[in-house]
């Protein structure tokens, strides 16, 4: 749904924020210095993998309760009427 998924985007927000911030500094970076920016960089994404999996765990019963929820309606329900969204 909308909500776990704004909810995973909020929880590796300021880390992605950070990576930006980085990336747009780095013309002003000495090109010896930049190593270590692409090295920091890296770090951050790394624990912005570890986020992911952490939440991803954290919102699987959500998740797989949804799943639940609608494959008990499909087997339920000999029509189902549903409201399609954008992407």
């Amino acid at each position: 749904t909308k909500e776990l998924e704004q909810h995973i985007r909020e929880y590796v927000s300021e880390d992605k924020q950070q990576i930006e911030q980085l990336k747009a500094g780095m013309e002003q970076i000495p090109i010896e210095q930049r190593e270590d920016v692409w090295n920091q960089i890296d770090k951050i994404e790394s624990e912005i993998v570890e986020k992911y999996k952490q939440v991803l765990d954290d919102v699987l019963p959500v998740a797989f309760s949804i799943v639940k929820e609608t494959a008990k309606r499909f087997t339920e329900n000999a029509e189902i009427v549903v409201a399609a969204t954008d992407f």
